[in-house]
């Protein structure tokens, strides 16, 4: 049975001082009867790295969000920081409790409070949507596109060990997606190597799984490659001039992404685009970035970064720089959802990140709809809102935790 634990705010929260720094839809029709008188998380045994958020107005109506990764702290984080700034507000003022939350995070935030108000931007905007009846895309401006193209990425749970048996699963994974008329995949050939140096044999075993991967499919397949961030500057050109010849689309975090001057000489070096995630935790800190004319391909995290009013200003901001945007998609059902609603409205976006094993799989499980995939492209729902809900049962699974906040 599933643990429900009621935390009741009776007090007024404090209005403080606003910020318009969100531009959600003002809700016709609804005037001050239509409030947040709710905000529950639910929590799964199954996958651990999840939270799920819905925020519930006074006549039913719910908003879903999701925050992937640190799921505790993003849990207090939103029943203690978020639910008084947001429970007793109307729909009207969600462009001011949004700005309130995302002003805490002037001095960076934690990765707990980046996600939490994360989570509740798309949660908003869920609810915005719902309530003027349009699938969230057509809020952002419409769609330019019916669908995008996809790439696949390994799961997180992949498993690595061994040259000769990753280079096996890596074919069947390829036969698999070209099959399915998909015809990028990402994957980390560096999984196992990390640090200041890199032999030789290192590379070369590294790399032998990708040549044998061309030689059998040849350019069917493209190829972009992640390293997390794990590597000092003088070994990750060396990586960089090695892969050249794989032709990836892309190269993806090479280096730590804390020193901006060696990701700036890096990016100056290497024929390869790059594109980078982790620094991106806010459109003034991806500004400097398009500056400098370091990022190649711009990747965006609307879980991490700042959720949907985030993506849709970083997109236009991109558009501006003539660079091309891809949305990550390595999270939950909800934030995949909500990323293919942003892709077909932005028009510089270029291809949409998915995690085919989890798509095919788990989440179907967990969400009432996805976004339909064919010929190796995506496209949202087109119901109202992020067009999912979490399945009707899912509340009262064994393994499932509900926390409620009330106003």
């Amino acid at each position: 049975m599933p643990r429900h634990l009621s935390l009741v705010h009776s007090a007024e929260p404090d209005p403080g001082p606003t910020w318009p720094v969100h531009q959600h839809p003002i809700v016709q029709g609804t005037g001050t009867r239509r409030r947040v008188v709710r905000l529950e998380t639910v929590r799964l045994e199954s996958h651990p790295e999840l939270l799920f958020l819905r925020l519930v107005t006074r006549d039913g109506l719910v908003g879903l969000g999701e925050a992937y990764g640190t799921p505790r702290e993003v849990d207090d984080y939103l029943h203690e920081v978020a639910a008084p700034i947001l429970l007793g507000t109307p729909p009207s003022r969600f462009d001011q409790t949004a700005g309130r939350l995302f002003a805490r995070q002037a001095d960076g935030g934690t990765a707990a409070t980046r996600r939490g108000a994360s989570a509740v931007d798309l949660a908003l905007w869920d609810l915005a949507a719902k309530t003027a009846n349009q699938p969230l895309h057509e809020l952002l401006g419409g769609a330019c596109r019916d669908a995008i193209r996809v790439y696949s990425s390994l799961p997180l749970d992949w498993d690595r060990t061994g040259a000769p048996r990753a280079a096996v699963r890596l074919f069947e994974l390829a036969e698999d997606l070209l099959d399915r008329r998909i015809t990028a995949m990402k994957v980390e050939p560096f999984a196992y190597v990390e640090g200041s140096d890199i032999s030789a044999p290192e590379l070369k075993r590294a790399l032998q799984p990708l040549h044998e991967l061309r030689d059998v499919f040849g350019m069917q397949m493209e190829l972009m490659l992640e390293f997390h961030s794990r590597w000092d500057l003088r070994p990750a050109k060396r990586i960089a001039r090695a892969v050249e010849e794989l032709d990836p689309l892309w190269l993806e975090e090479p280096i730590n992404a804390d020193d901006l001057g060696a990701i700036a000489a890096y990016a100056r070096w290497a024929r390869v685009p790059m594109t980078l995630r982790e620094p991106l935790r806010s459109r003034y800190a991806i500004k400097d970035l398009f500056d400098r004319r370091i990022a190649g391909i711009v990747m965006f995290s609307l879980g991490w970064s700042g959720g949907v009013s985030e993506a849709v200003r970083v997109a236009a901001l991109a558009n501006d720089y003539h660079l091309p945007l891809t949305l990550y998609g390595r999270a939950g059902p909800v934030l995949l959802t909500a990323a293919t609603h942003v892709a077909v409205s932005a028009p510089n976006a270029l291809i949409q990140e998915t995690v085919q094993d989890y798509y095919t799989n788990w989440y179907q499980d967990v969400v009432t709809e996805l976004p339909h995939m064919d010929f190796g492209t995506i496209a949202p729902p087109t119901g109202p809102g992020i067009g999912t809900a979490l399945h009707p049962d899912l509340l009262e699974r064994e393994g499932t935790t509900v926390r409620a906040t009330s106003a």
